[in-house]
């Protein structure tokens, strides 16, 4: 008895209805035959971009999610607790390779919050990206007006 309730739970998939298994081959075919790049939370400029593919990057990328204990920044600002799954220069690099590198312009985040920040058609800051690029710069020193005049305005999404 042991033995047939086992291999009737291992072999749950083979009794599906027909209307069930069809969806679900259309669904692996949808998956088949869309790019690679079009998969859910990739982003088609850092896939074609060989910068975050590199070492140093994966190293400084792990560092900064360790520094946020991998957590969400934007989301621990309104108490919650989400696993950070990306990082983001807060001062986008394409407009100021200068600051690529340094950790204050790194931030910790979670997909929904990263896209919050970015207007993934225009490749820019929405609005709560600027005012999150002006808060980080002023903290750090830097005069935000002259940065404005090299970044696009912002996007409202």
């Amino acid at each position: 008895m042991l033995n047939r309730r086992r291999a009737r739970n291992e072999t749950k998939i083979l009794y599906l209805p027909s209307f069930k298994k069809a969806s679900l081959d259309r669904q692996s075919r949808k998956l088949c035959d869309r790019p690679r790049s079009m998969d859910r939370g990739s982003d088609p400029m850092k896939t074609a971009d060989p910068f975050y593919k590199s070492k140093r990057w994966e190293r400084m990328r792990e560092l900064i999610l360790r520094r946020d204990n991998y957590q969400c920044q934007e989301s621990r600002r309104f108490g919650r607790r989400v696993p950070a799954t990306e990082v983001h220069h807060v001062l986008p690099r394409e407009f100021f390779p200068e600051y690529q590198w340094e950790s204050w312009n790194l931030i910790s985040l979670c997909a929904a919050a990263h896209n919050k920040l970015h207007s993934r058609t225009t490749h820019g800051l929405t609005l709560r990206g600027y005012q999150l690029a002006e808060k980080i710069s002023v903290k750090n020193g830097i005069n935000f007006e002259e940065l404005k005049e090299k970044m696009p305005p912002p996007s409202f999404k």
